[in-house]
């Protein structure tokens, strides 16, 4: 059995409570940081659509009875999602039960 002393038992609680408090700013930051843009998986995966969804909306643009896709940008051969652009999709496409 380990016996602490006053100041050891403080000491300990401090450096407990330090590295809390940098994982809990770590964490922050990284949400804060999050890219803007999502690459075609992921942005797939944000809205919950399937990758060739995606693929098939920007080959073939908007088609009568289909769901237009979200905006994207080309980046030299890579296509991006924006996480704006994407929440816009989303807000725009909710069904309000009362009005169906």
């Amino acid at each position: 059995m380990l016996i602490l002393t006053g100041a050891a038992f403080f000491n300990i609680l401090i450096t407990k409570i330090f590295i809390n408090q940098l994982k809990k700013e770590d964490f922050e930051m990284n949400q804060e940081n999050q890219s803007k843009a999502l690459n075609e998986k992921s942005a797939a995966q944000y809205i919950g659509m399937s990758v060739s969804y995606l693929q098939k909306d920007r080959m073939n643009g908007e088609l009568p009875g289909r769901t237009p896709g979200p905006c994207y940008a080309k980046l030299g051969k890579r296509e991006v999602y924006l996480r704006d652009d994407l929440d816009a999709w989303l807000q725009a496409h909710l069904v309000n039960r009362l009005m169906q």
